[in-house]
């Protein structure tokens, strides 16, 4: 009787254990531990500057083009000079006076060796040797006026198609001119530059005529007529193009020589000749 009875309460502890420990176990739950937060930047695309480009000036550009830079002033003194061959005949009754200003590059223009870049004065001549996708202009400092004739002498010594030489005219400042090209290829063009923008569309964008060769050793002459607002263009005694543009009243003259290649460009300079018209 006695291990019967030891028996059922052996029986309804086990019995009371299993239903206490299967209740514990079903509200026992995992405890999840989430993942941290990431700060992920939400990138944010700050807009850069549109980009300044001083293109070379033809109708096409390509690259980055270096600012146009006076290096240095010179300070040249007109020179008597008599006779002034090489005038187009379209100018003879405004130029019948005497020049304004002469320079024939005999002393006082300044030597600049930069690496890229040799000017000086040899045997008469202002000689600009350019090695590698550069560019000068050197103005008189001299001028400063509206109505005028002027021309320069130019030997392109050794000259690469797209490189080019000429004058800058109604020069004010290095954000204000005109500047005449006339490139180893036979184009010629004039280009405006106002308040430091360049005027992309060209005042003039033409080719010499086949009689006419801008990378011909020798001795050549370009040469602009400004009447207010209109300009006439020459390149030996030839009329070339003529274009009309309000934006610069007067200014000085600037020898100009602009090289893109990576080829040696030499052009020389000389006899450089102004003529005020009343």
């Amino acid at each position: 009787m006695r291990n019967a009875l030891s028996i059922l309460l052996i029986a309804i502890s086990v019995l009371i254990f299993t239903s206490c420990s299967s209740g514990m176990i079903g509200q026992v739950l995992p405890t999840t531990t989430p993942y941290p937060l990431i700060d992920t930047p939400i990138p944010t695309w700050t807009q850069l500057p549109q980009a300044t480009v001083t293109p070379f000036p033809t109708a096409t550009h390509s690259g980055d083009e270096p600012v146009l830079t006076v290096d240095a002033t010179p300070t040249p003194e007109p020179q008597p000079t008599t006779g002034y061959p090489n005038r187009p005949e379209g100018v003879l009754d405004w130029t019948s006076g005497e020049p304004f200003y002469i320079s024939q590059y005999d002393r006082n223009w300044p030597t600049i060796d930069d690496g890229q870049v040799h000017i000086y004065l040899s045997g008469g001549k202002y000689v600009f040797e350019i090695n590698t996708d550069a560019r000068r202009y050197i103005a008189t400092d001299s001028i400063n006026e509206d109505n005028f004739y002027t021309q320069v002498e130019i030997n392109p010594v050794t000259c690469p198609e797209t490189a080019g030489y000429g004058l800058f005219f109604r020069l004010q400042d290095g954000n204000n001119y005109y500047a005449l090209t006339v490139f180893c290829n036979n184009r010629l063009t004039v280009y405006a530059r106002a308040g430091g923008d360049l005027i992309t569309t060209p005042l003039v964008d033409t080719t010499l005529p086949s009689n006419l060769s801008a990378n011909e050793n020798g001795v050549h002459v370009i040469g602009i007529l400004a009447l207010d607002n209109v300009f006439t263009v020459y390149f030996d005694t030839f009329e070339v193009a003529v274009f009309e543009s309000d934006l610069h009243p007067r200014g000085d003259i600037a020898l100009y020589a602009a090289n893109p290649t990576y080829e040696t460009m030499r052009v020389d300079f000389d006899n450089l000749v102004f003529w005020l018209v009343r």
